[in-house]
């Protein structure tokens, strides 16, 4: 079973070629898998020379602090986090 296209990978080809800004969302009350999912696309995609923001929709748990790059992870809050969004 084929789960990525042809057609989704180059079109995943044009945009990271079209645009060197990502933001990455995750899910409200990220757990590990999210916030270690969303962590580590950041780290790889900054390493390639990316601008990369992550954004969640609510706190992550204290006890996943200690992650990477968790210090950055913006907490969206409506009116204020909305400018990087555009």
């Amino acid at each position: 079973m084929k789960i990525l296209t042809k057609d989704f990978k180059n079109k995943i080809k044009e945009i990271l070629i079209k645009d060197k800004s990502i933001l990455i969302s995750g899910n409200h009350n990220p757990d590990g898998d999210s916030l270690g999912g969303s962590l580590g696309l950041k780290h790889l995609l900054k390493n390639a020379g990316y601008y990369v923001t992550v954004i969640m929709p609510s706190n992550m748990p204290e006890y996943l602090e200690w992650m990477p790059g968790a210090e950055d992870i913006l907490i969206y809050k409506k009116g204020l986090t909305d400018k990087v969004i555009e």
